[in-house]
């Protein structure tokens, strides 16, 4: 049996993009190496699915676009929450300039007197009171939280996993690609995706340049007891050799410390191994009587240099990897699973061209490159030496101002992709609809197939409803209702992702223009069929 579409790795990416599969029509197979779902380990990592309020939101809007509302992401956030909550509490002994700030974040988050719009290398960006009201602070959700949300998803689409199946390597064949299990098994694939993880065996086959900058520190981190849990302060805490970040609830502890030694980063982080690092970084003798959940990362951050070889693509952290910092992995991953998914299953379906494809690498490079540069930056300002201590300094003076934090805050939330447009073409081509911050709200709205394109529109307008005869398989003609509020074009061409292909601000305008914008993104017409 040769499958439309192979995902390899059931995290949020491959998840979320096979329910995309699934929507547009395909029947996907997803290959997941770990245990069955409902088994995910407490884990102390954190993913923070960003997004503002205002127009610039990203990933919680592209999720609700698909059936996954906020609230439903607020439902699951409540263990995350609690962990904050904890943490807000504490009293911390630490008088350094980094634990103090983090002590400041903390507090506005517990006692609410100010908004936290998220951080940079844990420094808080705060909205004081009536300032930068657009925009909300991030939305916390653990990892095997948004796993069990995203698996009901995707059980509710009719997606096929098979667990216990790990992808060897792959390649292209005549007319698809063949997958290669580690038992051997071999499957045939019209096409395969790679969602993998940083260390991706469907890259590795491809022979795609990963290139990037080798780490230059090492963070470990696990859920532990120790002999003496009052020698080691609460929060954060930078020495000489590195940091500390101790959080009571669940008892998770990081040490961050400079390192340029080879690791075997599949090896198992032992009891030994994480207690030699807390000593080293806290100038202590404390004793690691328990631990489990221990993992490490470096910071090392590599890109592919395309994310197509043939029938083969890469989403998530198989493209790309970074220190964790911010949540800004999982949000780019989901962004690249929305931003693939309509166009494989366009291309798949016969109606549009595989050169939609090279778009997906055009448009999702850029946006990882840039989250690639802001988490090397962080990196710099968490060394412990004195002169990034200072630059960390200064780093606080400038997220005192208004403007620095607006930045700062959407830069981190994803909330500066813009795919961009041509000369002569309307200046929000590229940009996130703002049409989408009332979708749902509006009874003309709630209906509307959120798998297809839509042609918007602020009024009646026959003569463009009447360009999209031949997509109408693909596009769906919506006209908002007058009480929206919103100041938009007079006519949008949105992709299923939420990005505006075109606009115009005149009614009976740019007929040509949209039906390239429509061929370009939809593929060709479909002739009708005659009697």
């Amino acid at each position: 049996m040769t499958f439309d579409v192979l995902v390899a790795g059931a995290g949020p990416v491959g998840l979320f993009l096979a329910s995309e599969l699934r929507t547009f029509g395909l029947n996907p197979l997803v290959l997941e190496s770990a245990q069955p779902e409902g088994q995910w380990a407490t884990d102390p990592r954190g993913f923070t699915v960003q997004g503002n309020r205002g127009m610039n939101e990203r990933t919680i809007r592209t999720l609700a676009l698909r059936g996954i509302t906020e609230t439903d992401l607020i439902n699951v956030s409540g263990q995350a929450q609690r962990h904050l909550n904890a943490l807000s509490g504490m009293l911390s002994a630490d008088t350094s300039t980094m634990g103090a700030q983090f002590q400041a974040l903390l507090a506005d988050i517990g006692k609410n007197r100010k908004r936290v719009l998220g951080h940079f290398a844990a420094l808080s960006i705060v909205a004081d009171k009536g300032e930068l009201g657009d925009r909300k602070g991030p939305l916390v959700v653990q990892q095997e939280d948004l796993l069990d949300l995203l698996y009901a998803h995707a059980r509710a689409a009719g997606v096929t996993i098979r667990h216990g199946a790990t992808v060897a390597s792959v390649e292209n064949t005549a007319d698809g690609a063949r997958v290669v299990l580690e038992d051997g098994e071999r499957i045939e694939a019209r096409w395969v995706v790679g969602c993998d993880g940083g260390r991706s065996n469907v890259r590795k086959s491809t022979g795609i340049p990963f290139t990037g900058t080798d780490p230059t520190m090492v963070t470990r981190a696990a859920v532990v007891e120790l002999d003496a849990p009052s020698a080691l302060p609460n929060g954060v805490t930078a020495t000489e050799r590195g940091l500390l970040m101790v959080t009571p609830y669940p008892g998770s502890i990081r040490v961050m410390e400079s390192s340029t030694e080879e690791l075997d980063r599949r090896a198992t982080v032992s009891r030994e191994e994480f207690q030699n690092s807390l000593r080293r970084v806290s100038g202590t003798d404390v004793t690691v009587t328990s631990i489990s959940n221990a993992y490490r990362y470096t910071d090392h951050a590599r890109q592919a240099d395309t994310y197509r070889h043939g029938r083969i693509l890469l989403a998530g952290d198989a493209a790309h990897v970074h220190p964790p910092v911010g949540g800004q992995g999982l949000n780019l991953g989901l962004q690249d699973a929305a931003n693939l998914g309509w166009k494989l299953a366009l291309v798949v379906r016969g109606l549009a061209p595989e050169t939609l494809l090279d778009t997906y690498t055009t448009e999702r490079h850029p946006p990882a490159a840039l989250v690639l540069r802001n988490s090397r930056a962080q990196s710099v300002l968490f060394r412990p030496d004195a002169q990034s201590q200072a630059l960390r300094e200064v780093f606080a003076e400038v997220l005192n101002l208004t403007e620095a934090k607006a930045y700062f805050a959407d830069m981190v939330a994803s909330a500066l992709v813009d795919y961009g447009h041509a000369d002569g073409q309307h200046p929000q081509v590229g940009r996130f609809s703002p049409v989408f911050d009332v979708y749902g709200h509006d009874a003309e709205h709630a209906s509307t197939p959120t798998h297809q394109g839509l042609l918007i529109t602020a009024s009646e307008d026959a003569e463009l409803a009447g360009a999209l005869d031949g997509w109408r398989n693909r596009v769906t003609p919506v006209t908002l209702s007058s009480h929206t509020g919103l100041d938009t074009p007079h006519a949008l061409l949105v992709r299923p992702d939420g990005y505006i292909a075109w606009a115009t601000d005149h009614p009976h305008s740019d007929i040509d223009g949209l039906r390239l914008a429509l061929t370009n993104w939809f593929g060709a017409p479909v002739q009708p069929q005659h009697a």
